[in-house]
């Protein structure tokens, strides 16, 4: 999406982190995360700290392809029928511009294609310029080449793999928001984000009577139990999105949960979407069938599933 290059640094900018990955055939060089939470709403700070950051990792001035978060994302995927590529992008434009909610001159465009079937998958997705160059600006502040921008259900859609073709929810979990991607045949169908993400959860446990020690450690290593009240919110999302889906796309059951992001880690997560949906859950390793100059960070996989995904992107 957004223009493209090969092997890039993948640079996933969160709402309390900074995840960088950079690949090299098959080993990961370089796997490393920064917390920027101090820094995150000024872009001037926060560009100062990342250029100590990327310097201290001997990535200073690196080519690199950077996140949209799905807040700021538009994404849809049609579907069209088989026609040549001139014609296709004509099609795509009109169902663009039909869809966008705001002009298309405004915006940071771009969209790919698959076959499906005797039609063609098309996932579009759109930011406005004004929040794609402020989310970036720290970037640049900090001496990367940012070259491209892709979006967060693409990138995991390059490291996931799901076991069915059939209609698979992934989770994105993240410090302030999760993503609600469902995925069928390995191509998008629809994409959600909510306002629910690790602070909220611990936010919950401490109104259960917790400390914000207690919390944390609870958010890091509880058990199912633990979890559900906080957890709750979110699974009510996803059953409305699935609802969504079923009615929209005339489909039926959901074959398998994925889990990603930070608040995966802990098995706890897993074993809670797990009952509540009867269906298995899995948390991938990005780094599968990679070797880790670090190993250490293998553990830490699914906080790097976006980056691990912006740095295997292919032309």
């Amino acid at each position: 999406m957004f223009g493209f290059f090969k092997s890039p640094l993948g640079v996933d900018l969160g709402a309390s982190s900074l995840k960088v990955v950079q690949v090299q055939g098959k080993t990961v060089s370089v796997a490393a995360i920064v917390d920027i939470e101090k820094h995150r709403h000024d872009a001037g700070a926060l560009g100062s700290q990342l250029e100590g950051f990327f310097k201290g990792l001997g990535l200073g001035g690196t080519p690199a392809v950077a996140n949209v978060p799905g807040s700021h994302t538009f994404i849809r995927t049609v579907m069209l029928p088989k026609m040549p590529a001139k014609e296709l992008k004509a099609a795509l434009m009109w169902e663009v511009k039909k869809q966008l909610p705001y002009p298309l001159e405004d915006a940071v465009f771009d969209y790919v294609s698959a076959e499906s079937g005797e039609h063609i998958a098309v996932t579009f997705a759109a930011s406005e310029k004004y929040y794609a160059e402020a989310h970036i600006a720290p970037l640049k502040g900090a001496g990367l080449d940012v070259m491209a921008l892709d979006i967060n259900p693409l990138c995991l859609l390059r490291t996931i793999r799901p076991a069915t073709a059939g209609n698979v929810v992934v989770l994105d979990m993240g410090a302030t928001s999760t993503e609600i991607h469902i995925v069928k045949n390995n191509i998008l169908r629809i994409t959600r984000t909510v306002g629910a993400g690790g602070d909220q959860l611990k936010r919950g446990l401490v109104l259960e009577g917790l400390s914000e020690e207690e919390a944390e450690k609870v958010l890091r290593e509880g058990s199912r139990e633990q979890l559900s009240g906080p957890l709750s919110e979110i699974l009510l999302e996803v059953f409305r999105s699935i609802d969504f889906y079923k009615a929209n796309f005339q489909e039926k059951a959901i074959a398998e949960i994925i889990l990603a992001g930070g608040v995966s880690l802990n098995p706890g997560v897993r074993d809670f979407f797990s009952e509540a949906f009867g269906l298995p859950v899995s948390v991938p390793d990005p780094f599968k069938d990679l070797l880790l100059a670090d190993e250490g960070m293998r553990p830490l996989g699914p906080l790097f599933a976006i980056a691990a995904g912006l740095a295997r992107r292919q032309a």
